[in-house]
Parts: C-alpha cells; structure tokens; sequence
C-alpha cells in the first residue's frame, strides 16, 4: 500500500515537473469570450474579445474602459483603439505584461514615461522588470486552477528610487489571468490598481 501511495506521488511530481518545462503558447480568443473579475473593493469588471483578425485580437475592458489591440503571438498591448477606429499607441504599466510563449524561468524588460508627480515638467522614465517564476495552483471563485505566476518589478531610479511590485497568474485553461496581486505600497497610487480575481468565464 505504502508503495502505491509513493508511486502515485512521484508520478504527479514528474507530471508536474514536465509541465512546467513546457512552453505556454498565446491562446487562441475567439469572439465573444469573456472573463469578469472582482477587486478588492468589490467592484466587478470584465474583458471581452471583439474581434479577431489576422493579426491581432481586438479586446473590451471595463476597467480602465478602453478597446485595445492585443498582439496575437505575444498578447501584450500593440495599440488602443480610439473613437471611429483610431490607433493610439501603447503605453503604461500593462503594454508588456505577458510576452508569450511563457516558461518557467523567462525573463524580459520594458519601460515607459511618464509625467513627474512632483509638479515638475518633466518626464520620468519607468523601468520593468518580468519574469515567470513559477508555476502554481491558485483558487478563484470561478474555479481552481494551474497557473504560471508572473511577478513584475517596475519604478524609477529617479528621486532616490520608488519601485512596486506586482503579480498575476495566467492559466492556460481560462485563456487569461485569473488573479493579481499587488504590492501594499504607495507605489501603486491608482485607485484602479486593486488585487482582483476571476469570478466568471465564457469561452466560445
């Protein structure tokens, strides 16, 4: 009996081992899907896919309201879409938050500016830092799920230093993150920038 219980261990020690080896490829969207998400202030929110073409998908946020392109292969943001089709071009702290195909391990950077907070004019220069650290089982209202755990380090080297930190689990099974967290600091002063989770999910 022991020996079956330490067989049955090891084989999903090794099941597990090789599935974080693997590499997680961009999902495929498909028009109509949809996930809707709490905050920790209880408000809810959702994403819907609009549009799919060649060679981006087009997405649906409530939070911040906006219609974005998301790039197929990488699924980071490529541009908004403004009023009667306009591309905007993409910034912030969520342009390269993802950058597919995801493995255990990987890494990768980017940066954006933004207006000083100090009343000075000036731009500042915020750095990011990414990577996948692991992979973990997370609980969700909407479910339970295995996710890859992406933890991002961003901030300026400006003023004696403000960095935050942040992170999200992207699970292959929901095509999308299905939870964030978020360093208590006051780093993150948008009121938008609350942990969240995913409460609901339709894919098509």
């Amino acid at each position: 009996m022991k020996k079956i219980i330490i067989l049955g261990f090891l084989l999903l020690f090794l099941a597990s081992q090789a599935w974080s080896q693997e590499k997680c490829e961009a999902p495929v969207w498909k028009i109509g899907d949809k996930w809707t998400y709490k905050d920790a202030t209880g408000a809810t929110f959702s994403s819907e896919v609009l549009d799919a073409k060649e060679d981006v998908f087009v997405l649906k946020n409530e939070a911040p309201k906006s219609v974005v392109a998301i790039d197929r292969k990488t699924m980071n943001l490529k541009f908004f879409i403004g009023p009667e089709g306009r591309k905007v071009g993409a910034t912030g702290v969520l342009k390269k938050v993802n950058d597919f195909p995801l493995f255990v391990g990987k890494k990768w950077t980017d940066s954006f500016t933004v207006e000083s907070r100090r009343g000075m004019q000036q731009e500042l220069t915020i750095l990011c830092d990414l990577k996948v650290e692991d992979i973990a089982e997370v609980k969700t209202p909407a479910g339970t799920f295995k996710a890859y755990v992406i933890y991002s380090k961003q901030g300026t080297p400006a003023y004696g230093g403000r960095y935050g930190w942040m992170r999200r689990w992207y699970s292959p099974d929901v095509k999308a993150w299905v939870k964030r967290e978020y360093e208590k600091s006051d780093y993150w002063v948008e009121s938008r920038m609350n942990d969240a989770e995913l409460i609901s999910y339709e894919l098509k």
